[in-house]
């Protein structure tokens, strides 16, 4: 009984465990401050006409006015990570196709073995049939008989 006391007992406690560091955990979770959203871009100064991006000209520079910018200016002033993230893109594309072209061999290179083989199991069929087909054809259509 006393065994079964203390397990319960430890039961209990961890389940008390678990909750208080998650209401800790929620509670750290609680105290972030919430992201910029679109409507808080930094404005956009008199005379400077923003791209598709939401980025423009200043001097040599670019200004995105957004960190959430969209990446549909190639070539012209864009948020930060958008070339590299065009790259990536192209390096996945270029893989894919790649292994589309590799996996369009090996199904081109098993359809042929599977036709070489086909081939030679008929050549070997029609070789075995040919001796019989003689000695039918010798004996008169008598299989067997004297």
């Amino acid at each position: 009984m006393m065994r079964s006391s203390r397990v319960v007992l430890w039961f209990v406690f961890a389940i008390g465990l678990t909750f208080a560091l998650a209401g800790a955990a929620g509670a750290k979770g609680a105290k972030k401050t919430k992201p910029p959203s679109e409507d808080s871009a930094a404005p956009v100064p008199p005379g400077a006409t923003p791209n598709a991006c939401g980025c423009y000209r200043k001097g040599n520079g670019c200004v995105c006015t957004s960190k959430k910018g969209k990446c549909e200016c190639p070539g012209e002033c864009e948020p930060i990570g958008c070339e590299e993230k065009r790259n990536q893109e192209m390096e996945k594309e270029e893989a894919d196709a790649v292994r589309r072209a590799q996996e369009d061999d090996k199904r081109r290179e098993e359809a042929e073995a599977k036709r070489a083989q086909h081939e030679i199991k008929r050549q070997a069929d029609e070789a075995a049939e040919s001796p019989q087909q003689e000695r039918k054809e010798r004996d008169g259509g008598r299989e067997g008989k004297p």
